[in-house]
């Protein structure tokens, strides 16, 4: 049966993450995407081990982007923990109440004669609300903990660089829209908006405690201003991180090169086996 939070619970979760990461419900400010983090480690001291290898690389390539807050780890797990908050449905609900933006889930199945780590990020609150984003799989024989723990923890972080890349390529963040006394619309905090962007309008939910969104507009935008008359302040354009994936992607994939010409180790059998995106 899956598990369920209480709104009591939840308002004690909702603060706790408030003081990680300064969130507040949905606003006009620009704040830089939040994730959270959340390893489901198994039973045996093999899942333990790869969940916190994994969960220590994410954040490490998190910090790495730029563009990304993460929610402390540890803090979240024990108050997640604490509340049973465990299953997957609960903890969406919580991330959304909680202004959190993606959760990724990392998960660590022992199968004969190897390990499979399935790291699954989804979209909180708008636009994905709920949805995958990006499901990322990979195979580490048995035997490879073995292996000297600095290689270990180059791999890990080259498969969990590849993820958030994919995860970058597809995530569109909504960033605060004002018109200016010229009538163009500009993005007063966050990033300086250059191409086509979607723009939508948040409206009231009738008799509900949510929030609705209606697309307003692809505008384009140039030197931060797009001329629309359709535009209102309060608006969001949905962003995109491509220059930070494609960051990702060439640094990652200029390290595998290097290590492919590098004389022949363990980490021969550590490889991928599973990477599909999911579109909303």
């Amino acid at each position: 049966m899956l598990k369920s939070i209480t709104q009591s619970a939840l308002a004690v979760l909702w603060a706790g993450v408030v003081l990680f990461h300064g969130g507040t419900a949905v606003s006009a400010a620009y704040s830089r995407p939040v994730v959270a983090v959340v390893g489901l480690p198994g039973p045996s001291p093999r899942q333990v081990v790869l969940n916190d290898l994994f969960s220590s690389r994410l954040g490490n390539v998190i910090a790495s982007t730029g563009v990304l807050s993460a929610v402390n780890p540890v803090q979240l797990r024990r108050e997640l923990e604490n509340s049973g908050c465990v299953e997957e449905p609960c903890l969406l609900r919580f991330a959304g109440a909680a202004s959190i933006d993606l959760v990724i889930l990392i998960t660590v199945e022992e199968r004969p004669g190897y390990s499979l780590v399935e790291l699954t990020c989804y979209g909180a609150g708008f636009p994905l609300n709920g949805k995958i984003i990006v499901r990322h799989a990979v195979i580490v024989p048995s035997g490879d903990e073995e292996s000297p723990l600095r290689e270990t923890g180059y791999m890990i972080e080259e498969e969990s660089g590849f993820f958030l890349a994919g995860v970058l390529r597809r995530y569109r963040h909504p960033v605060p829209l004002k018109r200016d006394r010229d009538g163009r619309a500009y993005a007063p905090e966050g990033p300086v908006l250059n191409g086509d962007y979607e723009v939508w309008r948040r409206i009231p939910a009738d008799g509900k405690n949510a929030e609705l969104f209606q697309k307003v507009e692809t505008a384009r935008f140039a030197n931060g201003g797009a001329d629309s008359r359709l535009i209102k302040d309060g608006d969001v354009a949905l962003y995109r991180f491509d220059d930070r994936a494609r960051f990702l992607d060439e640094f990652y994939y200029g390290r595998k090169k290097e290590m492919v010409y590098a004389p022949p180790s363990w980490q021969d059998t550590f490889f991928t086996v599973l990477f599909t995106c999911l579109l909303y």
